[in-house]
């Protein structure tokens, strides 16, 4: 993969397909505190890429050989609980209290919807691990402006109908197409570079 491309795969990854705001997956898993916020989208980025790579070469080397591709969603639940539980050891241990992050990662949509989008894209254990991280960095991102407009919201004195849900409802309606109009941008012509964004 030419720099160019991971260029490329970066912007539509973070930006154009962004996993809360484009795709709609993990919107349970919104944080409460700037901690947890934080605590669980560092989490996402290497369960999301490692339990990806491992995914494709489930799929690749043991179902779709075997003929079990029917099984892929109960192999890729037990695959995200594995590195869910893993991450949840070391969160743990660097935060030096207990962080309950197993539930919140391993039961997460966009977990398993990254993985099943690399599967159905084809991409190689490689491109997997890129891709995922790249998705869970976006993912991130994704939880941190959602928390932001949260935090805006809940010092904002609206009319009595637009009170909670309503206004948090179209706020994050409005940041959601402004993401989309990232999807079909050509970064050719904001930077002169020779490509385009990969889809």
């Amino acid at each position: 993969m030419s720099f160019s491309e991971l260029l490329s795969l970066s912007f539509a990854a973070i930006l154009g397909e962004n996993l809360v705001f484009v795709r709609l997956f993990g919107v349970d898993s919104l944080g409460k505190s700037v901690k947890s916020t934080a605590l669980f989208g560092g989490a996402m980025v290497p369960v999301m890429a490692l339990s990806s790579a491992v995914a494709a070469l489930a799929y690749g080397y043991v179902l779709k050989p075997l003929g079990l591709e029917h099984l892929q969603l109960l192999v890729f639940v037990a695959i995200a609980a594995l590195f869910a539980k893993g991450t949840e050891a070391v969160a743990d241990v660097i935060v030096k209290e207990k962080t309950d992050l197993f539930p919140l990662v391993a039961l997460n949509s966009a977990l398993l919807g990254v993985m099943l989008l690399n599967v159905q894209t084809g991409y190689s254990a490689t491109e997997s691990l890129v891709y995922g991280a790249l998705l869970a960095i976006g993912f991130a991102f994704a939880l941190f402006i959602y928390h932001s407009v949260s935090e805006r919201l809940r010092i904002a004195s609206p009319s009595a109908s637009f009170e909670g849900s309503p206004l948090a409802f179209i706020a994050i309606g409005l940041v959601a197409m402004a993401f989309m109009g990232f999807a079909d941008v050509d970064l050719g012509t904001i930077a002169a570079l020779p490509f385009k964004l990969v889809r």
